[in-house]
């Protein structure tokens, strides 16, 4: 399913004849002043206002799929050992309670607790665990599970949007934007990762990062370490150096075939691309791309229709659309306005 996010504008400048007279200066009074509802009706329509609702609605949308991961371990003192809590990214793997974190190391003082978008939580314990590519599975418990749709890297490009949710230093949450920077990366004895340009912070570890149509591609490396060259030097430790990694969700999914579905699971897709509007203050999904031979063309939409309803519930963003895509079966029934008037359309799914 093709829904672009981001809608790219293109600035062009007049030529300026030469040797005009200067316009007299504004005294201080004059000076235009530029007031809320001013912004507000810069922004409404806009670009920048179209890019902030639907990253908006993707946070909203991913936002259940991200745990916080909490347990204390020990660690050698001065005096002795000192208990010290920490705090890492998990993600909903599977409906039955599955998550997947960072590493989680020996010694584990008590319980694993996992806290949900919600504020509510629960309990887990560990299945299994990769070191060498720093991935473990959590059984948890107590909390309601929601599995994000899941992607695939190889219809990534360089250049591609990614965005990334992760619990920086505890900060439950905290979503970044950036591109991918490269694929197939190899780090240390792990391969095959996607690099992207969006910071992390230590907590971030086991987040996710998305695609911009909200699939879940891979979940995040514990953050890099720069490490001085000189042990006399002081070392500034998790600190970023603009690099990071991720791991492919079917890397995850291979990894943990023996607890989970061997592969990423194959998803409708609609063969049309969504652009949201806003008018008189509401979002509007407008069509602006049919693609020939996909359900989406078979059944009639044609690019300028308004997308009003979709599996018999009333959308106005991206995410929603999603999210009724991926209960959907075989069929789905679309409601769009087309020249004033309504137009009720079935679309046949198949799985791509």
């Amino acid at each position: 399913m093709f829904i672009p996010l981001i809608l790219l504008a293109t600035w062009t400048q007049d030529l300026v004849p030469q040797n005009l007279p200067k316009p007299a200066p504004l005294k201080r009074q004059e000076l235009p002043v530029l007031r809320p509802n001013s912004l507000e009706s810069l922004t409404s329509g806009s670009v920048l206002g179209a890019m902030e609702t639907e990253l908006a609605g993707i946070h909203r949308f991913l936002r259940p799929s991200l745990l916080l991961v909490r347990y204390t371990i020990a660690r050698e003192g001065k005096a002795g050992p000192v208990k010290q809590e920490v705090l890492v990214s998990g993600v909903v793997f599977h409906r039955t309670g599955l998550v997947v974190a960072p590493v989680l190391p020996d010694g584990i003082l008590g319980e694993i607790i996992l806290r949900g978008h919600d504020g509510k939580e629960g309990t887990a314990h560990l299945l299994v665990s990769d070191p060498k590519l720093g991935m473990s599975l959590l059984q948890g418990k107590g909390l309601n599970w929601f599995p994000p749709p899941f992607g695939r890297i190889d219809e990534l490009e360089v250049g591609s949007l990614a965005v990334a949710l992760g619990n920086g230093f505890g900060l439950e949450g905290s979503m970044s934007l950036g591109f991918v920077a490269g694929k197939n990366r190899s780090y240390g004895p792990n391969q095959g990762l996607l690099q992207i340009t969006n910071p992390m912070n230590p907590g971030d570890g086991g987040g996710l990062v998305a695609n911009r149509q909200g699939q879940m591609v891979g979940v995040l490396l514990s953050p890099l370490r720069l490490q001085a060259p000189d042990e006399n030097l002081k070392t500034i430790p998790d600190s970023m150096v603009g690099i990071s990694f991720a791991v492919p969700v079917a890397q995850i999914f291979n990894l943990f075939r023996d607890y989970a579905p061997s592969d990423v699971p194959q998803r409708p897709r609609l063969g049309l691309s969504l652009r949201t509007r806003l008018e008189n203050g509401e979002p509007r999904l407008y069509v602006t791309d049919v693609l020939e031979g996909f359900p989406a063309f078979a059944a009639g939409v044609q690019p300028g229709d308004v997308l009003l309803r979709f599996a018999e519930q009333q959308v106005t963003s991206i995410e929603e659309v999603l999210k009724l895509l991926g209960q959907s079966q075989s069929s789905v029934k679309v409601a769009v306005l087309r020249d004033g008037k309504l137009q009720v359309l079935v679309l046949k799914l198949r799985k791509n």
